[in-house]
């Protein structure tokens, strides 16, 4: 299930693309430029960002609060595998390949993140090379 979720301003101080790994070697001003990309998101606590095996082609930035990537089980029950904190990404293996989420990400508290699509951050590249070399 998709569920639509409000957009609401995230003023940081520091790019948000800076706290990305795959971003890391890029200048500030190429950090700025990624970071215009993005968009932000508000979950409720129990809110799902996505479910594992959902098509997504957004990679995404915790500011604040706390999500839990989960996989299911035989019993059809969620297992966590991971906490994602802010400062932490999800979705990168994803965002890169194309494929379907291996986790499911949810919001374990109030959170906000930013995201980036990865049609307009591949726009991004083909218009400014020097960025994502």
């Amino acid at each position: 299930m998709r569920i639509d979720l409000p957009l609401i301003p995230v003023d940081e101080p520091e790019p948000c693309a800076a706290r990305v790994p795959l971003f890391t070697g890029l200048d500030l001003e190429q950090l700025r430029r990624v970071s215009a990309l993005a968009r932000p998101l508000v979950l409720e606590a129990g809110d799902a960002l996505h479910l594992a095996g959902d098509r997504t082609d957004r990679l995404c930035v915790v500011h604040s609060g706390r999500l839990a990537l989960t996989l299911g089980s035989a019993t059809g029950r969620e297992r966590v595998v991971r906490m994602v904190e802010p400062g932490d990404s999800v979705g990168e293996h994803e965002f890169l390949t194309g494929e379907p989420a291996r986790h499911g990400a949810r919001a374990v508290a109030a959170t906000r993140l930013c995201t980036f699509s990865h049609a307009e951050v591949a726009r991004l590249l083909a218009e400014h090379p020097g960025i994502g070399g």
